[in-house]
């Protein structure tokens, strides 16, 4: 690559700046086809790019949870099953 630069997206197993992110390193050409694609220039712009994507479903949240084996009832309200998910995945890296 003859420019690399780095794009986030969240969620994603990777804790940088402590926002849990995608990262990929593109062409600095490539970089507006990324952030069209949903992408950000900083962890911060992917966390805050969440208001723009919609959120999980319960039934999602349930799903990853089950794969992830974390332990959840019905009550567990759906941003605590997430701050479990994004626990789990930080902890895989």
């Amino acid at each position: 690559m003859k420019n690399p630069t780095m794009v986030y997206k969240y969620p994603g197993n990777e804790k940088i700046h402590g926002v849990s992110v995608k990262t990929k390193i593109v062409e600095a050409d490539d970089l507006n086809d990324y952030l069209k694609a949903g992408w950000a220039e900083s962890p911060s712009e992917a966390l805050d790019a969440i208001d723009e994507v919609t959120a999980p479903t319960r039934e999602e949240l349930e799903a990853k949870a089950a794969e992830l084996g974390i332990d959840f009832t019905k009550r567990t309200k759906d941003e605590t099953l997430l701050a479990k998910i994004e626990a789990a995945l930080a902890e895989q890296s």
